[in-house]
């Protein structure tokens, strides 16, 4: 499952970068809830898991560019 919530997290990402408004405080709720279902799912993988890596890249990417947080990206 963590590579589904994975990839409907990054496509929510995707609607922030051109969303305002209503419509960006939503995309951000939602990537924010897939992020974190997917980190949730990945735990009982291996560290060198490609699921697992690409998904805390792409949640530091979200957290970084789109919420503004660099101290939530490292």
């Amino acid at each position: 499952f963590a590579d589904i919530y994975q990839l409907k997290a990054d496509i929510y990402r995707y609607l922030c970068e051109v969303s305002t408004g209503e419509h960006l405080i939503t995309n951000k709720k939602n990537a924010t809830f897939f992020y974190n279902e997917s980190i949730k799912y990945s735990k009982s993988l291996s560290y060198l898991s490609l699921v697992k890596i690409s998904n805390n890249l792409n949640f530091a990417v979200y957290c970084y560019d789109i919420l503004s947080k660099p101290d939530l990206a490292l």
